[in-house]
């Protein structure tokens, strides 16, 4: 059984109003697999479960497309590039909190060993 620790960051955000909130308009997103936390038990490799780690990777994808979407309401902000890093802050505090779609992931694909589970995993 592998575990494939991936984690995303963003730079060279533009930031644009979007009526009284704002928005990413553009930015850089780098996903990347943290290989000093990720693991494989010698001989329990294959294409099946790499396609498994796979879709690890995947959910963090969709992890930061999801934070860079939001139109988040300034309110009397005048201070947006601050009143954004607390937003993403906060975005980001509640994914690492939850994990709940890998929790989901690894229950329902029972760690890619339940192949009806995996394949409707892949096909969301």
């Amino acid at each position: 059984m592998p575990e494939t620790v991936s984690a995303y960051a963003s730079s060279q955000i533009s930031l644009a109003r979007r009526g009284k909130g704002i928005v990413a308009s553009s930015a850089n997103v780098t996903i990347a697999i943290n290989s000093h936390e990720s693991w494989v038990v010698t001989g329990k490799t294959g294409p099946y479960l790499l396609q498994h780690e796979q879709g690890r990777y995947d959910i963090t994808a969709l992890a930061a497309e999801a934070i860079l979407q939001p139109n988040h309401e300034t309110g009397s902000s005048t201070d947006v590039p601050a009143f954004w890093q607390r937003a993403m802050k906060s975005i980001n505090d509640d994914i690492k909190k939850d994990r709940g779609t890998n929790i989901r992931y690894d229950k329902q694909t029972d760690h890619s060993r339940n192949t009806t589970g995996q394949t409707t995993w892949n096909q969301k």
